[in-house]
């Protein structure tokens, strides 16, 4: 599996994704200063709701700016199945005859591209699984989050 290719296209994702948040912070901006939030009363709160969505786009895109700028700073290290997962690691996990691929990253959880007609999800090792997943190596059994399905870690790099 051929890891940088699939941080390459995790980049493209996440650039994508940061286009489309500018898009929506510049609209949710221009709805909050145009006429139609003009109050028409000591009640009518249109104008604030409107600023407080335009600050919550523009505060999501500034994330995913300083987010973008770590990933493409950060320098992909080299594992092997003995090695405990990390940041950086692609993991294969096979749970009830499914096989997941994750890609532990230090920004971008959430992203999903497709690399070789298979599905991979970006976690950071915060989110439930990525915790899940922290220090385990190939061949030792994994549970989901909410212990329902139990698995076990085919591979690591």
């Amino acid at each position: 599996m051929d890891k940088s290719e699939i941080f390459k296209a995790v980049l493209a994702q996440f650039r994508h994704d940061l286009g489309l948040q500018e898009k929506a912070a510049g609209a949710a901006r221009e709805g909050a200063t145009g006429d139609e939030v003009l109050s028409e009363g000591k009640y009518d709160t249109r104008a604030t709701e409107a600023s407080y969505l335009a600050r919550g786009h523009a505060m999501q895109f500034e994330a995913l700016v300083d987010g973008l700028r770590l990933l493409e700073s950060y320098r992909l290290p080299t594992y092997g199945n003995a090695d405990p997962i990390g940041t950086g690691a692609l993991v294969e996990v096979t749970i009830d005859d499914d096989q997941d691929l994750y890609f532990l990253l230090p920004s971008g959880g959430g992203i999903t591209v497709v690399h070789q007609d298979r599905e991979v999800i970006v976690l950071s090792l915060q989110s439930p699984v990525g915790q899940r997943l922290r220090g385990l190596t190939a061949g030792k059994p994994f549970t989901l989050p909410n212990g329902t399905s139990q698995g076990c870690i085919r591979a690591v790099w």
